[in-house]
């Protein structure tokens, strides 16, 4: 069966066709963009895990505090060992403080620092006595916190609040602020 259009019925089925392409079209790219920008969502929260996988199983606090000392519990609830590992005391008086700060009060001067240096943590929980300001009136203490970097070879800083954060060049840091090595190394008691 034969069907004749006149004229004026084809071109207006011709722009019909090429208005619906073009709705096709723009549809197809939106959902491209749209695709594209929810894989690299996926993919950039898929780096963050991976970036984060070993450094959220290392951790610091205080547990013991005796005069001028005081005990700092070192955990690594990872398989993978973590090195070149600084612990520091901050002032709990300053503890929404600049990272700065915390270094200022930590590595104080060559007669008193309250900063231990940790070649290798292994995996499980650690005890290391450290030199501390001792708690004053009001209850200030010292809040450990700590430099690490993993077995990616990405550094790391756990501040006094927990929370943890990528930071390179930390020995560059320490140096500018007058800390520079040979470090005192702490020593290590199996929890």
């Amino acid at each position: 069966m034969v069907i004749f259009l006149d004229k004026n019925t084809l071109f207006t089925l011709d722009n019909i066709s090429k208005v619906v392409a073009m709705f096709v079209a723009v549809f197809t790219v939106w959902n491209i963009i749209i695709n594209s920008q929810q894989i690299k969502k996926l993919n950039d929260e898929k780096n963050k895990t991976e970036k984060f996988e070993q450094a959220k199983f290392i951790s610091t606090w205080s547990t013991e505090f005796g005069g001028n000392t005081q005990k700092v519990n070192l955990n690594n609830a990872d398989n993978t060992p973590v090195y070149n590992v600084f612990i520091f005391l901050a002032s709990s008086q300053n503890r929404n403080g600049k990272l700065n700060e915390y270094l200022k009060f930590a590595i104080g001067n060559d007669v008193q620092r309250y900063a231990t240096y940790i070649d290798v943590l292994p995996p499980g929980n650690y005890q290391i006595t450290m030199d501390s300001p001792g708690v004053a009136a009001g209850g200030t203490h010292a809040i450990p916190f700590m430099f690490f970097t993993d077995y990616k070879n990405t550094q790391w800083v756990r501040y006094p609040s927990g929370k943890l954060t990528p930071y390179n060049d930390y020995e560059e840091t320490f140096q500018k602020l007058g800390f520079n090595p040979p470090y005192g190394i702490g020593s290590l008691e199996e929890k």
